[in-house]
């Protein structure tokens, strides 16, 4: 794994470790794919594990549009 996280470094240097890779991977799955598929490609075995990551990226985005956007 090691390994894998080194040669990943070097072309994208924002990847922390593999549990940022694993969140990534999850947020474009919720993103792309109904949230039934999702679940059984993250291997939840709740669904509400699985919307907690929809919970998460909407206020991301949320986030994100306030930072870009200066209203005032």
């Amino acid at each position: 794994m090691n390994y894998i996280l080194k040669y990943l470094k070097g072309f994208e240097p924002i990847v922390k470790n593999a549990e940022h890779m694993r969140q990534s991977r999850i947020m474009i799955w919720v993103s792309t794919l109904n949230i039934r598929e999702a679940q059984c490609n993250i291997s939840h075995k709740y669904l509400s594990s699985t919307e907690s990551f929809v919970i998460q990226n909407t206020t991301e985005l949320v986030e994100e549009v306030n930072r870009v956007h200066l209203f005032g």
